[in-house]
């Protein structure tokens, strides 16, 4: 009899391990965006320094006020880039992966580049990352930053505030 209790307790603690041990699969999910209305929109931008709450110097390069524009489902931010011939490199977190931004204008005379890329949450800071190429002081660096929206200052064309909610995910 004890021999029997033995081996249903070694084949209970097989079971139970094996069942820690097996992954679960993972329901997927689904993030809505901030729930405005499609159109464009002007929000307040800051560059932070890297994993702090510091302004970055690449404040410096661009125009602290972007453009959002929300089309077919998605929402998408526009960035003035200054002195844009420094700026040699920039990626941004698009979905979970640093990407090139989509160069939308360029004006060689004013040494601007107006670029756009993917934004699901402005509620939250966004990941980046930057290059700096200034031949003529000799300045050539790389940065990671975070991209910080003044969610609470968006404004509609009409310069009326709009509400931004917090998307929600939803497991299906």
């Amino acid at each position: 009899m004890k021999q029997l209790v033995k081996i249903a307790l070694i084949i209970a603690l097989i079971f139970s391990a094996a069942s820690i041990a097996t992954p679960q699969a993972q329901a997927a999910t689904t993030t809505t965006l901030n729930a405005i209305k499609q159109g464009q929109y002007t929000v307040p931008i800051q560059f932070l320094t890297d994993g702090t709450s510091k302004s970055s110097v690449m404040n410096t390069y661009v125009n602290p006020t972007a453009k959002l524009v929300v089309k077919n489902g998605k929402q998408y931010v526009q960035i003035t880039l200054k002195n844009s011939d420094w700026i040699t490199g920039l990626k941004v977190n698009t979905n979970g992966k640093l990407t090139k931004p989509k160069t939308i204008s360029t004006n060689k005379k004013k040494k601007e580049k107006v670029v756009q890329f993917e934004a699901k949450d402005i509620t939250t800071k966004l990941n980046a990352w930057v290059k700096v190429d200034a031949a003529k002081y000799n300045y050539h660096h790389k940065y990671n930053v975070q991209i910080k929206f003044d969610s609470k200052n968006v404004k509609n064309k009409s310069g009326k505030k709009v509400t931004i909610k917090k998307p929600k995910t939803t497991k299906r």
